[in-house]
């Protein structure tokens, strides 16, 4: 297969960290990472960052992108989330080891999200003085990300996806495994593999691959769980005791992607 081969098939973000996600024809790539991705957070009364591990029910809220901003539905509930409006107000958050300063969205939207979770909680917004750092065992450049686990993009490719689906009985879709960029024209798993990658006048540098939690194993459309998916990665996916699938990435440097957009390494 040769690199010339491999495109951009989809491109997604979450604006909300462990919410539904968006699919996009194009992005831009921010010093965060794509752009809006997990700039937004849910957290509970001590400030700790709430996610789907723990509350399954966190992936039936589905989001539209909007002239304005994002619309959160879940039921036939809605609230729109202005692109860069927020207040004024701080608060500490925690999200895994990292305790962060964060923007408060205000009243009505912590009233909407804990009304609609059962779960007293409040939303809050990535702001200049976050400055939340990524991993610094992987960091190249003292790069910073917004609410995202620990990195600014996660790359997956489709054949990968499409070698687990053989493997089994009930398929799933690529909403599983919330990649950023999904790749097409790639053997299964070349993901690995992969250096510098540059698309459009954007670049980006692998750093690790994705260590996978239970949430492959959620429906995102009912929040069932189905242990078949986690249990069949174990058996060709299992590294150090971790099931790895997909590549973490930095942005080296800013600009624009776009579907089918040709990807080049360097």
């Amino acid at each position: 297969m040769k690199n010339k081969d491999i495109f951009v098939k989809s491109i997604f973000i979450y604006p909300v960290k462990s919410l539904g996600g968006i699919e996009l024809e194009e992005s831009v790539v921010t010093p965060l990472g794509l752009e809006f991705d997990r700039w937004w957070m849910l957290v509970d009364s001590n400030g700790k960052f709430l996610t789907q591990r723990q509350i399954h029910k966190l992936c039936l809220f589905k989001l539209l992108k909007k002239p304005d901003g994002f619309e959160v539905q879940f039921n036939k509930n809605k609230i729109l989330i202005p692109f860069y409006e927020k207040t004024d107000e701080f608060i500490d958050v925690t999200i895994w080891n990292d305790k962060v300063k964060a923007a408060l969205m205000g009243n009505d939207f912590d009233r909407w999200f804990t009304e609609n979770t059962g779960i007293n909680c409040r939303l809050v917004r990535v702001d200049d003085c976050t400055n939340r750092k990524t991993d610094i065992e992987h960091a190249k450049n003292n790069e910073i990300i917004a609410f995202s686990d620990a990195y600014q993009t996660m790359v997956l490719s489709q054949p990968s996806i499409d070698l687990l689906n053989e493997k089994l009985k009930i398929k799933v879709p690529v909403n599983r495994f919330r990649p950023n960029i999904l790749l097409g024209g790639i053997k299964p798993h070349f993901e690995d593999e992969i250096k510098n990658f540059k698309i459009s006048d954007s670049e980006f540098t692998p750093v690790k691959p994705c260590a996978r939690c239970i949430v492959p194993s959620i429906d995102q459309d009912t929040s069932i769980i189905n242990d078949e998916v986690i249990l069949t990665l174990k058996k060709y996916r299992l590294f150090n005791g971790k099931i790895m699938f997909g590549q973490n990435t930095l942005v080296k440097k800013t600009g624009k992607i776009c579907l089918n957009e040709k990807i080049t390494f360097f």
